[in-house]
């Protein structure tokens, strides 16, 4: 029993080294996968104080006789269709919240420095992938299957990082299958989140899409400075409760700098969430014609 034990334990270690050891050198980003902000973002659509994804059903109940009231209560869990574990939400209420999401990955060595930080601040994060870069690489999609396992949400970024606005229809439609595909063929789920590429959307993307459209209101501009310190000033002096900060998991500065800001903000009494986190904390209930940015709590 030992032998098979110590058998199964190096296998299990033999994979994790596997998933966040390799080094690959990244696609050079593009125009588009570089910079985030260089597209105005449509703001025309209400933003909402707060938001939610279909939470799972909480169960409460209450047993009576002639001679007693037992009643059992339970703790608010959530597991998302892109979040591979739950965790117990109770432990958030009444704290101000951010929801750190990282764009254009995964690149293994990146993605990988941050998974292995996340305990330390009770942290998860969103992750918006292109489905390109799952498909090309084995490294990349057990990094991410990693990742989901931890319970960090996979959403999904496109597959080739176009301007969706720009596509023909079947293109467009196209794309968008392709990345929920390549998502799917890593976690076992799609994704029910979709952020555009420099968040250009209209009318059409929208009904292509059918996700929820999460859109962001930090930038760190990571992809600009590629300064640790510069990130980490970035987001905090625009953290307030509700955010929903953007960064690149292509950059090991991008990371570093998150994870300094995590420390500074965690001493402020914020806690880390995904964006599924998030607005079933603040009770909204996302749907698939609005476009969040952020989800301030109700005053």
């Amino acid at each position: 029993m030992k032998k098979i034990t110590a058998v199964l334990l190096s296998a299990a270690i033999a994979f994790t080294a596997t998933a966040c050891s390799r080094v690959i050198v990244p696609k050079k980003a593009d125009g588009g996968n570089s910079n985030e902000n260089s597209k105005t973002i449509s703001t025309s659509a209400t933003v909402p104080s707060s938001e939610t994804t279909q939470p799972e059903t909480t169960v409460s109940t209450t047993a009576e006789t002639t001679t007693t009231t037992t009643t059992t209560t339970t703790t608010t869990t959530t597991t998302t269709q892109a979040n591979g574990a739950a965790r117990n939400l109770d432990q958030f209420k009444g704290k101000k919240l951010i929801a750190i999401t990282f764009d254009d990955g995964p690149y293994t060595p990146v993605t990988c420095s941050l998974l292995d930080r996340l305990d330390k601040y009770n942290a998860r994060v969103t992750f918006f992938v292109l489905g390109s870069r799952l498909d090309g690489s084995q490294s990349y999609r057990e990094t991410m299957k990693r990742a989901y396992e931890m319970g960090n949400q996979i959403a999904s970024h496109t597959y080739s990082h176009s301007d969706l606005t720009s596509l023909s229809k079947e293109a467009l439609y196209n794309d968008v299958a392709k990345a929920n595909a390549a998502v799917k063929n890593v976690i076992g789920v799609e994704p029910t989140a979709i952020r555009p590429p420099y968040g250009a959307i209209n009318s059409t993307v929208e009904a292509a899409a059918n996700k929820n459209i999460i859109m962001w209101s930090v930038d760190s501009l990571d992809w600009k400075y590629r300064n640790a310190d510069t990130v980490c000033s970035n987001i905090c002096n625009s953290a307030f409760d509700g955010a929903i900060v953007l960064l690149h998991d292509l950059y090991q500065t991008s990371v570093d700098g998150a994870i300094r800001a995590m420390d500074i903000l965690q001493g402020k009494g914020y806690a880390f969430v995904t964006v599924d986190e998030l607005a079933q904390l603040r009770g909204v209930q996302m749907n698939t014609s609005t476009k969040y940015f952020q989800f301030k709590p109700e005053n």
